[in-house]
């Protein structure tokens, strides 16, 4: 039957599986939570119950929420005292379910108790997926931080490892490599360092030409370096924002949080409350201050 709804997206089984499930083991927390009823031993058929699960990428919503051991056990044996919880609800959308209750006082002849789910009223938003940094492609600032972290590792490498075997060296410099990347693009000036060494070294220039006695040489050697500050650091305003968006896109498929960081402008308050709650727009807030200045 699930082999013929696998094309569904939403998937739930229902049902009286006649097994105990047991303790969880370590591989199987794709599948079971937590919340076990007591430590018995896994059946034949909790074990079956399980591979289903782990099949069929499914989840047992019966141990993903805390309950009263009284309050887990499904199915009570004729002698009154043995029992065992082996109604399970399992489903492929375990998000979507906020509770699941063991319903005590149903009125039917019956040794099983009713087991019930609770669905969210508001679906839970898809986080976006996130791609590997290390398969990321770094900037232009990155690059140079990689470069310099990893230059001097390769140019006077650890002595302990030029005697050792060729393996041992390529997974030494394997290692390297990631190292240096992962120190490289986890930089927190990134968001700083948007300015290429041409543009820094022209804005160096014009200072130490300004320092000088103002001739009319050094008025047109400004003129001309200002001229081509102001052509680079356009070029690299270009480059640092065709660099942002991309970072953006690859770590989190969005651009919305790319534009903030590119926002260099700094917004005047718009609009303000009174202690009534009333709005001021801008203008009343000016003239506001101004009285208050008068007042002063």
């Amino acid at each position: 039957m699930v082999h013929h709804t696998s094309i569904l997206t939403n998937l739930v089984v229902i049902g009286d599986f006649n097994g105990q499930i047991g303790e969880r083991y370590p591989e199987e927390d794709t599948v079971l939570g937590p919340f076990i009823y007591r430590k018995k031993t896994r059946s034949r058929n909790g074990e079956k119950l399980v591979n289903f699960a782990q099949e069929n990428g499914l989840r047992v919503l019966n141990t993903m929420f805390k309950k009263k051991e009284s309050n887990m056990w499904t199915w009570i044996l004729p002698d009154g005292k043995t029992k065992n919880e082996i109604d399970f609800i399992m489903t492929s959308k375990s998000r979507y379910f906020s509770n699941m209750k063991v319903i005590n006082n149903f009125n039917y002849n019956t040794n099983h108790r009713m087991i019930r789910a609770e669905l969210l009223e508001i679906p839970p938003k898809n986080s976006r997926p996130r791609k590997n940094t290390m398969n990321t492609k770094p900037s232009k600032y990155e690059t140079t931080q990689i470069a310099n972290i990893m230059t001097p590792k390769l140019m006077n490498p650890y002595k302990g490892i030029i005697n050792t075997e060729v393996q041992e060296k390529y997974n030494w410099l394997e290692e390297t490599i990631k190292t240096s990347i992962q120190q490289g693009t986890t930089s927190k000036d990134l968001t700083n360092k948007w300015m290429t060494d041409r543009t820094i070294n022209l804005l160096n220039q014009r200072a130490d030409i300004i320092k000088e006695k103002n001739t009319n040489d050094s008025r047109k050697q400004i003129a001309k370096i200002s001229k081509e500050i102001k052509e680079s650091i356009r070029k690299d305003r270009t480059q640092r924002r065709m660099e942002t968006i991309e970072r953006h896109i690859l770590k989190s498929g969005g651009i919305k949080k790319a534009f903030k960081e590119l926002n260099y402008k700094k917004d005047w308050i718009v609009q303000m409350k009174h202690n009534n709650s009333e709005k001021e727009n801008r203008r009343n807030i000016r003239n506001r201050y101004d009285l208050l200045q008068e007042t002063i």
